[in-house]
């Protein structure tokens, strides 16, 4: 599987197996543009921010996020969901969202899905990178 979160001047492409789960993807993600994994994040799956329904959350360290209130429906734990059992498609986008409050948010593309053989490396690797990742805080590097 690959996925690639983009703009039009900087993009990351990775290889991800699909037994990564989406707490996987966030921290490769963090590594990719070098933040701190220090704020709550989502995965929409719908490409629709703030989507509950295809929502799944996590914390820094993969907990789980629940929901205070009995009105909200809490999304699923990003850290127990695996991408093979998420029904990817090619061509697929959807949305990341990290640091709820400073919103830091990533268009993630599906390029390709393939099966694995055994010479595949058996972890996630940088495929291509474009451009200088942005600044986690730019406010503060002024």
């Amino acid at each position: 599987m690959r996925c690639e979160e983009f703009s039009h001047e900087i993009s990351r492409t990775v290889e991800i197996p699909g037994r990564e789960t989406l707490f996987d993807l966030h921290w490769i993600i963090q590594k990719a543009f070098d933040w701190d994994n220090d704020h709550l994040y989502s995965f929409y799956m719908s490409n629709k921010l703030y989507d509950r329904e295809t929502e799944y959350s996590g914390t820094p360290d993969g907990d789980y996020i629940t929901s205070d209130f009995d009105y909200e429906k809490p999304a699923k734990s990003a850290a127990a969901t695996e991408l093979r059992d998420l029904s990817l498609s090619t061509g697929q986008v959807f949305l990341y969202l990290f640091d709820y409050g400073d919103m830091l948010i990533h268009e993630a593309r599906i390029e390709s899905i393939r099966e694995m053989t055994a010479d595949d490396v058996q972890y996630s690797k940088m495929a291509n990178k474009v451009g200088v990742a942005p600044a986690q805080y730019p406010y503060f590097e002024e």
